[in-house]
């Protein structure tokens, strides 16, 4: 009788998980030719050597050794952050990804060619079960302050979209001090309000729900919340617009505050004093918003080298360990022996764990107890601990 046992379970007994919720961001960019005309960035890609091809389900995916992946999203380039997790100057390191990621994408373009921001995707992990009434509430009670903190007086308006694990909030592009206060906010709020969605007492302590008008997303599923969901033009009016809910109307601005102010605590965690003290000053009118400006402001550099994954092959006594595909969420390693192939999957959160162990050399024994013996047997087909790290 064959063994059900995992063979990989002792395995898992090295290594400790990063069980940290995480957090991401993605940013779209407008490739320009050297005249200023936009080029459809799907008909460059294949031929600039961004990296290497991991992820199953994106053909463009290119994961590229300054850490994170560049791929596309309709005619327009797109730069993803690996995950971060959450945690104090998360912010600054996302900050510092998406800097890594712009740069290399312009510096592997043709002669002449620019990159433009087009727009930004902040992501965090919601679980499954909760993240639809998450968005609904983010929606509800959040989006106004969202919009004023991301969007300019020329944007259409916020995308809140529940994905597989994650909240996702698009708005206009945002680098620097702009780009971590809105991560804080939306990483924040994300957080209160999946502790609100299980309990209607903490749902009570969350600003008023809004009244609003809102439309499913076009392309992918969720809520587009446009610029008159709230009945006057918020971009137009500002922080003067009037926003209705059942508790009475208050101020776009008034909202603003209040949320900032609801999610201190939280925010005192995430950003580093001077960008807190700058994002209180925008919330309360005393520094202006994206809309209130005539120009951009300038985006400082990051204040943190954060360090990629390195995903090489690698030699574990007997064993070859190569990454063969990479998302998000999971990592497959092909392990290659004297006796053939076996394939590990490995969740995120073990494999920081998994590469540094693997390169002390204490899971040499481990991996080779995965494939076979004898060189004469037959290569596995089967994944092999697909799913089986113990829960913590």
């Amino acid at each position: 009788m064959r063994s059900t046992e995992d063979p990989a379970a002792g395995l898992w007994q090295l290594l400790t998980p990063d069980e940290r919720p995480v957090c991401g961001v993605e940013h779209e960019y407008e490739v320009r030719d050297p005249a200023g005309r936009p080029v459809d960035f799907r008909l460059l890609a294949d031929g600039l050597g961004l990296g290497r091809r991991l992820d199953p389900g994106d053909p463009y995916a290119a994961r590229g050794p300054w850490g994170g992946v560049v791929t596309v999203d309709g005619a327009e380039a797109e730069v993803v952050t690996p995950p971060v997790p959450v945690g104090h100057g998360a912010p600054d390191e996302l900050h510092a990804w998406t800097a890594a990621g712009r740069d290399a994408l312009a510096d592997s373009l043709p002669p002449g060619h620019t990159v433009h921001g087009y727009s930004t995707h902040i992501s965090v992990a919601v679980p499954d079960g909760v993240v639809r009434r998450v968005a609904d509430l983010v929606v509800r009670h959040l989006s106004p302050a969202l919009m004023l903190l991301l969007d300019r007086a020329d944007s259409p308006g916020l995308l809140v979209r529940p994905r597989p694990g994650r909240l996702e909030v698009c708005g206009e592009y945002v680098q620097g001090p702009a780009l971590r206060q809105a991560a804080a906010v939306v990483i924040a709020g994300a957080e209160w309000c999946t502790v609100a969605a299980g309990s209607r007492r903490v749902r009570g302590e969350l600003p008023p729900a809004l009244r609003l008008r809102t439309t499913p997303a076009r392309q992918r599923f969720g809520t587009y919340v446009d610029r008159t969901a709230f009945g006057p033009d918020l971009y137009a009016t500002g922080r003067a617009a009037v926003l209705r809910s059942r508790g009475g109307t208050e101020t776009a601005g008034e909202r603003l505050a209040a949320v900032v102010e609801h999610l201190d605590g939280r925010l005192r965690e995430l950003l580093l004093p001077d960008d807190l003290a700058d994002l209180r000053d925008v919330a309360t009118g005393h520094a202006p918003l994206l809309l209130e400006r005539a120009d951009l402001p300038a985006t400082d550099e990051p204040r943190t080298s954060p360090a990629p994954l390195d995903l090489r092959d690698r030699i574990a006594g007997a064993v070859r360990v190569s990454t063969v595909s990479a998302t998000w969420w999971t990592y497959v390693l092909r392990l290659d022996s004297p006796g053939g192939t076996r394939w590990l999957t490995v969740p995120r959160a073990w494999l920081g764990s998994f590469l540094r162990e693997l390169d002390t050399g204490r899971l040499d024994a481990a991996l080779a107890g995965l494939c076979p013996a004898d060189p004469g047997g037959v290569p596995g087909r089967e994944p092999v601990g697909s799913g089986a790290p113990p829960r913590s």
